[in-house]
């Protein structure tokens, strides 16, 4: 069942397959039938072109529902031209037999589409503001609160989580000499070798400025070990940005669930204080609360 409503599921009215089937399916229907009950119902069977122009205009949208709508003009006039007792007009049978159905079910056409398109526009607005608040827009990150409700819901679904907090050390000096382009530029290298060396499960986030913090849910202590071993490798080579080489290290604080803390405040605070022990110490390496 749940593959079988899989497609509904999507902003639309589902994939573009799935929607040609039903556009299809919908006007088969509709013309089997008022083939059939033309010839006993008259002008009254071409009210049947309301169901597929409806569904046109939901599946395709504005246009595609405003063509449906004339489509059908045709489709109920011509017929009733074919079938009339007494021979007349072609133009005088689709104005006087199907003429106001069809331009009814033109207009809604049109209606239902221009509706659907609209929709579709304030979701995708709506998805692009929620996107704006929860990510960084330089990094394209997650941003501190987006990171705190995702670290919330492992505080309580996982035994063990490790919390990196990461300062970047000699950034200051690239932004200074290279300019803020190339510092901005440097951030989102920075950001991206962060996702690539993490796990899917894991979490990254830029909590301001050249301040990230990470998320290691179930890891020991000694694979977290390995994991900022291998992130201080990865922000210590060289970055190209653009027409520049940028060199920067980092400075890595660590706390531990629950050993540390047990709520996010506690955990961002001790690794924070970690971090700039680290800081104190000569920079470039990594330290456990």
């Amino acid at each position: 069942m749940r593959s079988l409503l899989k497609p509904l599921r999507h902003t639309d009215v589902g994939s573009r397959p799935f929607r040609a089937a039903l556009t299809l399916l919908a006007w088969l229907g509709c013309a089997v039938g008022f083939w059939m009950l033309s010839a006993v119902a008259g002008p009254a069977a071409g009210a049947l072109m309301f169901l597929p122009v409806i569904v046109t205009g939901a599946a395709w949208g504005l246009w595609a529902g405003f063509w449906a709508g004339l489509l059908g003009f045709v489709i109920t006039a011509y017929p009733l031209y074919l079938l009339a007792p007494e021979p007349s007009g072609l133009l005088l049978t689709i104005f006087r037999d199907g003429g106001p159905p069809a331009v009814v079910a033109t207009i809604i056409g049109a209606t239902v589409g221009y509706l659907r398109d609209l929709r579709l526009k304030l979701h995708e607005q709506h998805r692009q503001l929620l996107h704006l608040s929860n990510h960084d827009a330089l990094t394209e990150l997650p941003n501190r609160g987006a990171f705190e409700v995702r670290l919330a819901r492992y505080l309580g679904s996982h035994a063990s989580i490790a919390v990196l907090f990461i300062d970047l050390d000699g950034f200051k000096r690239v932004n200074d000499t290279l300019g803020h382009a190339t510092g901005d530029a440097l951030l989102r290298a920075v950001a991206g070798r962060l996702r690539g060396s993490v796990r899917q499960e894991d979490l990254v986030a830029r909590l301001a400025g050249d301040e990230f913090v990470l998320a290691f849910p179930d890891m020991p202590a000694e694979q977290v070990e390995q994991v900022a071993r291998k992130l201080l490798e990865a922000l210590t080579a060289p970055f190209s940005v653009g027409e520049h080489t940028a060199h920067v290290g980092a400075s890595i604080g660590v706390s531990l669930y629950p050993h540390d803390g047990h709520d996010i405040e506690t955990l961002l605070k001790c690794a924070d204080d970690a971090m700039y022990r680290v800081k104190h110490k000569g920079k470039n390496d990594y330290t456990f609360y």
